[in-house]
Order: structure tokens, then C-alpha cells, then sequence
């Protein structure tokens, strides 16, 4: 294999396909990128943790030799960090190694046979679907993806017991395309009804690592892509029982989806009510920020208390140490008095973005709902702690 491939676009690649790679891997196959050239001269760059797998293409103009190898991938990535913006860099093979040139720098990488990954990087389906399995195939506005993923995948579980928590799902029917994530404590969940599809619901639950790269794959204004007429650039994904598929212009992310059946989760979602307050959510952010400084480190415990258009937050600690913020809220003249956790309250509050916000307190429900003035798509759901 020997071909030239411009340093900047080889680099951007790079840095999405390597990123699934552990760095502690014990399997040395895993740290390796597969690079492969075929007829068409078409550059073929894949990584995989054999639960999630990224995949780039780029069209060449000077290739001499086709083939296909893997070379270490993260120690690839860095050799292109050293090269010059603007440079071409020629590759090309030996028997076990892989030479990288540009100017006066000379890489030479040892290398591993591709077979033991070839048929899990170039094979999207890494699940082993059948190839009849059903799949359903749809076209997104990257905006409101990336939009709507933002503001949900914040309240995904980290190494939770109950495997559903450990990702975001993905549903899609006929009224709307929704995403919905929850740690237990706070629940996210984001619509848009545009993109809403014919035919039977589907649920698929992303795990929290393909969430990650895909927030980094649709945030990256420096991948190529062809726009549409209006202007509006489209993600396609392509969904089966077991796997995910996303493509973005020259990128492909392909991930096994997590095997477990996401709750019903509008039966926790509290009804609308007059029982709550509004305020301006610059302010309650400033508030719970500040009251989290003093609160015990285990829950992070803060206090609510409304009443007469006054919100009072309160948090203390073992060591003796107290907060206590007042801001004003439109609210009842009955007393409201709640406790939530001020962690995952600050870190929802963080993805509010309109100017003022609604905190529903039913008396029914040990449920908080939080929805933003005119942002309607997107409400938050927040567990009331007991004390």
C-alpha cells in the first residue's frame, strides 16, 4: 500500500475514529486502526471497542498501491499533530511496518495483520444481525439532533445497576422523534414533532459512549458534508433491534444498543399545575450553584421554600457551614417547601435555555416538573428528595 493524503483532512478523521480506542487496552488489535485502499482509491479509515465503532472515508488522488493494514491508531493520530497544517504526507508499507513521510520527519510504525479486524470494522453490523433483519432508515435536520441530544444525554447514569440508565433512548412514531435519558434522579426528555415517522413505535436504548461520540460527531463544523438544496444538513440513521448506524458526510458511527427495555416513563411525568413558581432561570441557576457550595458532599441536599414571591434556598452541611439565597419568583400565597438533589438540579438548570422557567410542584407526586417559557420540546423531571 502506498498512497498521499493531505494532513489536515487525514487529521480530522483521526481525531473521530480514534476516539473510541481505550487507551488501557489489553488487547494490542484494538489500539490498531484499520487503513485500507481499495480499486476506487478511496481511503478507509476504522476503530472499534467491539461495542462501538467509527468509520471514515476519504477520496485520494495519488495512490500508487492499494492494500489494507492496521497501524496503531492513537500513535498515528499524535504523528499528525507534529506535522505542519497544510502538508501532504505520503504512507506507504513494508512487511510488518508502515512508514509515515513528510519533510524532514520519518515515522516508520509496526503493524498487525488486518484479518482480525477486518469483518468488524468494515462490516457495520457488528451485532451479527441477519442480513434481512428489519431496519428502519430516517433522515434528521443535524440541527435538531444535536439540538435535542444536548439536552437529554446530561441526565444519563454512569455505571448505574439497571443497564437503561447507562444510555440515552431513541424513540420514533408517527406523533414525534424523542429522545428521553434519567439516572434515577432527574429525567430528560426532548421531542420534536417534525420528524415524526409512519409505522410501528420503535424504542433503542444508546449507550452512554456512543452518545458521547455522536455529540462530538454532530458538534464538528470541520467535517466535509453536502448540504441540501434549502441549506439544512441531514444525519441518517439507520436502526435494527441490536444496532444503530449514524452517518455523517464521510463519517459512519455504529454502535450495539444496549439490551434491556426502557420504563414507561410518562407515568412519572407529573400533570401540569398552578401549584409551583416562575422565575428567571439565570437566577435560579445563580441560586442552586451557590446554596451546592455548602451542601453535605454524599446528596448535595438544597431546601426549597416559596411563598408570597419569595424562593428561599437553604443548604448546610456536617461541618456546620450554611447557604442560604433569596430570589424573587411569581408564585401562590400557600407555602411551598420541597428538597432535591443540587447537583443534578444545577446540571439541568444548565441546559435550560429560555429566559424564564416553570417549576411545577403537584401535591400528589413525590415529582418535580420543570419546563422552560416557550420550549415547549423539552421538559425536565426531578425526583423531591425525603429528609
Amino acid at each position: 500500500m502506498k498512497f498521499e493524503v493531505h494532513r489536515d483532512d487525514m487529521r480530522t478523521l483521526l481525531a473521530h475514529v480514534t476516539r473510541v480506542i481505550e487507551r488501557n487496552q489489553t488487547r494490542e488489535i484494538l489500539s490498531n486502526a484499520v487503513v485500507s485502499i481499495g480499486a476506487d482509491k478511496k481511503l478507509r479509515i476504522g476503530c472499534t471497542d467491539l461495542e462501538t465503532t467509527m468509520t471514515a472515508d476519504m477520496q485520494l488522488s495519488n495512490v500508487e498501491e492499494i492494500g489494507e493494514v492496521t497501524i496503531p491508531g492513537l500513535r498515528l493520530f499524535e504523528i499528525f499533530g507534529t506535522i505542519a497544517s497544510g502538508s501532504n504526507v505520503e504512507i506507504f508499507t513494508q512487511e510488518n511496518s508502515v512508514t509515515i513521510r513528510c519533510g524532514g520527519k520519518n515515522f516508520i510504525l509496526a503493524t498487525l495483520p488486518p484479518e482480525q479486524l477486518r469483518n468488524t470494522i468494515l462490516n457495520p453490523n457488528i451485532t451479527g444481525d441477519s442480513e434481512n433483519a428489519d431496519e428502519r432508515k430516517l433522515q434528521l435536520p443535524l440541527k435538531m439532533f444535536k439540538r435535542l441530544l444536548s439536552k437529554a444525554s446530561f441526565a444519563m447514569g454512569v455505571k448505574a445497576l439497571r443497564a437503561y440508565l447507562n444510555g440515552t433512548m431513541f424513540e420514533i412514531n408517527e406523533h414525534h422523534f424523542r429522545m428521553v435519558a434519567t439516572n434515577g434522579v432527574v429525567m430528560a426528555i426532548c421531542t420534536d414533532e417534525n420528524s415524526k415517522q409512519p409505522g410501528d413505535e420503535q424504542q433503542i436504548i444508546v449507550p452512554r459512549k456512543a452518545v458521547v461520540e455522536l455529540e462530538n460527531l454532530l458538534g464538528d463544523d470541520r467535517i466535509p458534508t453536502h448540504e441540501e438544496e434549502k441549506g439544512e444538513e441531514l444525519v441518517e440513521l439507520i436502526m435494527t433491534e441490536k444496532v444503530l448506524t449514524v452517518h455523517r458526510g464521510p463519517l459512519q458511527l455504529v454502535t450495539n444498543l444496549i439490551n434491556s427495555r426502557f420504563p414507561q416513563y410518562q407515568q412519572v411525568v407529573p400533570e401540569d399545575t398552578p401549584n409551583g413558581f416562575k422565575c428567571k432561570t439565570s437566577e435560579l441557576l445563580d441560586a442552586i450553584r451557590s446554596a451546592v457550595i455548602c451542601a453535605t458532599p454524599n446528596n448535595h441536599a438544597v431546601k426549597f421554600t416559596a411563598k408570597e414571591g419569595v424562593l428561599e434556598l437553604n443548604a448546610s452541611n456536617e461541618r456546620g457551614d450554611t447557604a442560604g439565597i433569596s430570589i424573587p419568583v411569581e408564585s401562590g400565597s400557600s407555602e411551598l417547601l420541597f428538597t432535591v438533589d443540587g447537583s443534578n438540579f444545577e446540571a439541568m438548570m444548565q441546559r435550560v435555555d429560555a429566559e424564564s422557567i416553570s417549576v411545577h410542584v403537584p401535591d400528589n407526586s413525590s415529582n418535580l416538573k420543570i419546563v422552560g417559557e416557550g420550549a415547549e420540546h423539552y421538559c425536565y423531571v426531578v425526583s423531591r428528595m425525603r429528609m
